[in-house]
């Protein structure tokens, strides 16, 4: 949800948008950018802050979305962080700095996806069991999130993270994750395209002169 206190902010560097909260944004030493704010000060992602465009997610295939940085480096997506058990976030205020160290080293690659497009990713990664009792199905959290099946915490319950498969899903909770889902990654592509259609001009403005 947004509101005064947990506004939507757009990245000056690449147009992802998080929620303040969300992402750990602070009101003090942080400035954002975006339509509903009066607030015209940019603000950047960690993977742009760092000059890093697109990283790899060290737990999964997918490319492309909301990346934290973990306390060795590398990169993870921020909703991997948050839905794969024993991970956990250095600095919970601020979510950052998630630590990988928990996880058993023989967790990468041990289940297959069953979300993957491409066969030859299944195994990449961690993936999370679907939550329905004794149900073995297994995915990563990105697939699972573009198929529209994690859990959607709110401020009573965010510690539950976790997903449930095709068969242990409602049909309507999935088709309108899905549907946000599709709609958030619209807003990131075109926002991106302008941010990278506004570099093109300076560059070629700085070439003229």
């Amino acid at each position: 949800y947004s509101d005064h206190s947990n506004e939507i902010v757009e990245c000056d560097g690449c147009g992802v948008s998080v929620h303040e909260s969300c992402y750990g944004i602070q009101e003090s030493g942080s400035v954002a950018s975006n339509a509903s704010s009066a607030c015209t000060e940019p603000w950047f992602c960690e993977a742009c802050m760092a000059g890093v465009s697109q990283p790899q997610c060290e737990v999964c295939p997918n490319i492309g979305g909301i990346y934290k940085q973990t306390d060795t480096g590398a990169w993870i997506h921020l909703v991997c962080g948050l839905y794969i058990p024993h991970i956990s976030f250095f600095d919970q205020e601020r979510i950052t700095r998630p630590t990988l160290f928990e996880l058993n080293y023989q967790s990468w690659g041990r289940r297959a996806c069953t979300l993957c497009r491409n066969i030859k990713f299944a195994r990449t990664g961690v993936c999370i069991e679907c939550d329905a009792g004794m149900c073995k199905s297994y995915f990563h959290v990105t697939c699972a999130q573009e198929a529209g099946l994690l859990s959607e915490p709110n401020e009573d319950d965010h510690e539950l993270f976790f997903g449930h498969c095709k068969t242990h899903s409602d049909k309507e909770q999935i088709r309108k994750r899905k549907k946000n889902w599709l709609t958030h990654q619209l807003s990131y592509r075109q926002r991106g395209a302008i941010i990278e259609a506004e570099r093109e001009a300076d560059r070629s403005i700085a070439i003229g002169a």
